[in-house]
Order: C-alpha cells, then sequence, then structure tokens
C-alpha cells in the first residue's frame, strides 16, 4: 500500500481509485517511452480477469498512450460506465471487501 497502515485514512483514500492507477500508469508509461528513447513504441496493456478489466479501460481511457489492450477472461460487461445500467460492480466489490475478515 501507498501509505502503509495509513492507506485507508480518508485524506489518502482518493488515491487508491481505479482513475487514479491508470492515471499514474499513463504518466508512468510516457515517462518510460521518454527516458528509453522509445517515443515511436507502441505500447499494449494486458491482463486477465480483473487486469484484464483494467487494461480494456486502460485503453478506453487513455488511447494516446495505449496502442492495444488484451483483457483475457475480463467480465467487461460488468465495469461501471457512468450513467449506464451496470454500475453494480464497483460496489459489489467494495462490499465483499467491507465484509472480509480481517
Amino acid at each position: 500500500m501507498p501509505f502503509g497502515s495509513s492507506s485507508f485514512d480518508h485524506d489518502k483514500v482518493g488515491y487508491l481509485t481505479v482513475e487514479q492507477a491508470l492515471a499514474d500508469y499513463a504518466v508512468l508509461v510516457t515517462e518510460l517511452k521518454i527516458q528509453f528513447k522509445a517515443t515511436q513504441s507502441k505500447v499494449v496493456a494486458f491482463g486477465g480477469s480483473y487486469g484484464g478489466i483494467l487494461s480494456a479501460y486502460m485503453r478506453f481511457k487513455y488511447p494516446n498512450v495505449i496502442d492495444a489492450a488484451l483483457a483475457a477472461s475480463a467480465p467487461i460487461y460488468m465495469l461501471t460506465f457512468k450513467g449506464s445500467q451496470r454500475e453494480f460492480f464497483f460496489s459489489a466489490v467494495t462490499e465483499d471487501f467491507l465484509n472480509a475478515d480481517p
């Protein structure tokens, strides 16, 4: 966790969102391409299951950074899009987390 045991403190929990993770990854990929003089190189995001959702979402959100995505076994139809009828995924995952035994 980025802030150790205080990662879930109210003032820090905003950094743990999917959107923030994707933004961080977009910055990282961009900086690595510059650092390694690979600005013309293509980038493919890939993952399975939840990682697959993130790879697809990364491609949708940052098409200027990610050139392709492979989402293997990803439940992409459960991904939340504002205004859609499929907004239950993250609330279900959060509920599961909150009810987990420590």
